[in-house]
């Protein structure tokens, strides 16, 4: 099945939640996922590693938090199978020399994820027609 299918699934509610898993791995939830690509552009190298850019979903209260480049955000989201939407995403304000536009990219392409999906162990948050808009992989602790 491909991403295009899964997020039609998803919406239409023909998915099963035991399929998002059905190939192995991570989950979306408990893991902290490092950004390493956003729209079709790859991520600065100074974001890399020791400022790495990441998504950390909580299982117990839905909420989303992480860095973003400058800041830390906070963020609910809604889960059902394979669709996704972030709501209330909150942020510090901290001024920053380096990273701000890559922070206001990524907090506005989080406003049109819709859907999810780990393919081959990479996290693809996806929007409404399907295409994939930002990708993580799972950062080692």
């Amino acid at each position: 099945m491909n991403r295009r299918q899964v997020l039609a699934a998803a919406f239409l509610g023909l998915m099963p939640w035991s399929l998002a898993r059905a190939e192995g791995g991570p989950t979306l939830e408990g893991v902290k996922w490092r950004l390493v690509e956003l729209g079709k552009r790859g991520i600065p190298e100074e974001f890399a590693e020791e400022r790495a850019l990441y998504l950390f979903f909580s299982t117990d209260r839905k909420q989303a938090a992480g860095f973003v480049g400058c800041n830390h955000i906070q963020a609910a989201y809604q889960r059902s199978g394979y669709a996704l939407r972030f709501s209330r995403v909150a942020s510090t304000r901290m001024a920053c020399n380096t990273g701000y536009e890559l922070e206001t990219y990524l907090l506005r392409t989080l406003e049109k994820v819709r859907g999810w999906w780990i393919h081959e162990g990479v996290l693809e948050l996806l929007d409404q027609s399907g295409d994939v808009v930002a990708r993580f992989v799972p950062m080692e602790n």
